[in-house]
């Protein structure tokens, strides 16, 4: 408990973010008090250790199951993305009870959403957010059935919506041996008695 940042990556990920602006800054400072190298070096590693990441475990210290981290993620919302993580990475890692993840519509976590964002202008994605950046499709879109000790997950791909592209599941880290064709059923076989 306590492995991910607010933003539900892994806490030592989210800090690497700083290091380059730790570095333009030591940079500077080294040339106006002219630092030797190993100055620059040890200065640089006492910034660092200084990145503090923001965090659940600051408010709820010692939760007793995995519920409780639901329960608060549903209370506050500014948590509610690290609850979601941490909930996964409690499911993957507990022995006691079985787990079984399903997506549907997995192949929706990867276009782009119809959310814009100054931060997506000049790339290939023309201002709109991808899919698999949001919270909810990034905590969903991995292939990582093979974490859960006592588990499976299981994806499954639509094409409803959209006209069926050249799906490549080896892009995304499938195995041939992972992939199973379902038959197309009839409407009578979907029907809600």
């Amino acid at each position: 408990y306590g492995s991910r940042g607010i933003d539900g990556e892994p806490k030592h990920a989210t800090s690497r973010l700083y290091h380059p602006l730790i570095e333009k800054t030591v940079d500077t400072e080294a040339q106006d008090e002219d630092l030797s190298a190993g100055e620059r070096l040890k200065r640089i590693a006492k910034y660092r250790r200084k990145v503090r990441i923001p965090t659940m475990v600051d408010v709820l210290r010692q939760p007793q199951n995995v519920w409780e981290i639901v329960e608060f993620g549903l209370d506050r919302e500014e948590y509610a993305v690290q609850a979601v993580a941490e909930a996964f990475v409690q499911l993957q890692q507990q022995t006691t009870h079985p787990v079984l993840v399903v997506v549907d519509a997995w192949n929706e976590c990867f276009p782009c959403s119809e959310y814009v964002s100054i931060r997506y202008d000049n790339t290939r994605f023309h201002g709109y957010i991808p899919g698999y950046h949001l919270s909810m499709p990034r905590a969903l879109h991995r292939w990582d059935g093979h974490k859960f000790r006592r588990g499976l997950k299981i994806c499954a791909t639509s094409w409803q919506k959209f006209k069926r592209r050249a799906y490549r599941p080896e892009l995304l880290g499938v195995k041939d041996h992972e992939v199973r064709t379902v038959r197309n059923f009839t409407q009578q076989e979907f029907a809600n008695y």
